[in-house]
């Protein structure tokens, strides 16, 4: 069922049995006309009910706060620590989990300076990593707790996190509710990080401290030092001074 403030409330598989069973009982109960299966309906129907209300109001009380990396890094996983506030002063909060996402935010491409194209190729169609989820410990009222979730962004430039999802099983779990929090950040994911080995550049480090030198070994074929210039399109890169650029 949909109910206000982004909330969902399902049973679960244990609530569906659960409801069954009632069910099972309010009909013999009604054939049997027995004050004993009458009084057993009554209790289970009622425990349902609660489990019901608390579970929503759990999901209505608690509130997040994201505490996100400073960096993200394509293809790397990152963790973003949540920090889940229990707003109740009556009971605790039991069963929670929270989900988090980092998608590419393509509407604030063009605000980044320098090459607007990304240099990763999406994992899936839209370029959105798989969300991450972890279960949040109970939580004593007006308390916090902290939770954290691995986040692995799919392609460099800017992305947005969240929004965050949390999921509320009140004891003794019939009901799941679901309630969407519009908690969303901005952030820069910086290019794949790779090793580089020394031995594999030293080559190439010891060509860029003197371009002359490295000119005068050149093979005929090869070009001559003349100097700098900027780079142009349609240069080789085989002919960039690194060390200068």
């Amino acid at each position: 069922w949909s109910l206000e403030l982004n909330l969902s409330l399902r049973p679960t598989a244990t609530g569906w049995s659960f409801l069954a069973a009632t069910a099972l009982v309010a009909g013999a109960a009604a054939i049997r006309e027995s004050n004993f299966l009458v009084a057993v309906f009554s209790l289970l129907a009622g425990v349902a009910v609660i489990s019901a209300i608390l579970t929503i109001l759990s999901a209505r009380a608690m509130s997040v706060v994201r505490d996100a990396p400073a960096t993200f890094h394509a293809g790397a996983p990152a963790t973003v620590a949540l920090r889940v506030r229990n707003g109740s002063r009556l009971w605790p909060l039991i069963g929670v989990t929270v989900e988090d996402r980092i998608a590419p935010d393509d509407a604030n491409r063009d605000a980044l300076p320098g090459p607007r194209r990304y240099a990763e190729s999406p994992t899936k169609a839209d370029g959105a990593a798989s969300p991450g989820a972890a279960p949040v410990p109970p939580v004593a009222p007006r308390g916090t707790a902290r939770a954290a979730v691995t986040l692995v962004p799919a392609r460099r430039g800017p992305a947005r996190l969240g929004p965050i999802r949390v999921r509320v099983s009140f004891p003794p779990g019939l009901f799941a509710c679901r309630r969407v929090l519009p908690v969303s950040d901005r952030a820069v994911v910086h290019p794949r990080r790779v090793v580089l080995h020394r031995h594999a550049v030293r080559a190439l480090l010891a060509r860029t401290e003197d371009p002359r030198a490295y000119a005068a070994s050149a093979t005929a074929g090869d070009y001559q030092f003349a100097g700098l210039r900027d780079f142009r399109p349609g240069d080789s890169l085989r002919r960039v001074h690194w060390k200068r650029s």
